[in-house]
């Protein structure tokens, strides 16, 4: 009885494969936050679409269809508050820099992260449904957003300092 053995690897499945292209994807964005103020915008502006599409299906699961009615307080000022601290996130004028300083508090100020965090654990067992909601995806957003790293050597050219690239990502 002969037994066949395989000299080259055996490849990778389909789905394995598209995995690691999306964890590709991931990295290369997250190194392009650390070095372009544009990426972090977009960054930004996908965090707010996340924020206004749970703002709606929490506001419409506790008005429109009464769900939890019993259990969770003023639905409508909960709705009116993180609507407008979503509105101050949006990246258009001085909002980039709330936006910036508000999502790299994890990585300059781990206490100051320290008490959101804890600010979000004791609104988890109070009744405000869509303003704890808002706080998980923005203490989310805060662990995932990278420090700005300037270039040493931008290809030769003389790098800008930071409060300059501020100004000019504003």
């Amino acid at each position: 009885m002969a037994v066949y053995v395989s000299t080259k690897e055996h490849g990778k499945g389909c789905i394995s494969k598209q995995i690691e292209a999306f964890k590709s994807r991931l990295r290369n964005f997250k190194e392009r936050m650390e070095k372009s103020v544009n990426a972090r915008k977009y960054f930004i502006y996908l965090v707010v679409l996340t924020l206004v599409i749970i703002q709606f299906v929490d506001y419409t699961l506790l008005v429109d269809y009464k769900y939890y009615r019993n259990i969770y307080l003023f639905p409508n000022a909960q709705f009116f508050l993180c609507w407008i601290f979503t509105l101050m996130l949006i990246p258009l004028g001085r909002g980039y820099r709330f936006a910036d300083r508000l999502f790299s508090t994890y990585n300059r100020n781990r206490k100051q992260f320290g008490y959101y965090a804890l600010c979000f654990f004791l609104l988890l067992i109070s009744p405000f449904m869509i303003i704890c909601d808002v706080a998980f995806v923005i203490l989310m957003a805060m662990i995932i957003y990278p420090d700005m790293k300037i270039e040493p050597n931008p290809k030769g050219r003389k790098p800008l300092p930071e409060e300059q690239q501020m100004k000019k990502a504003a």
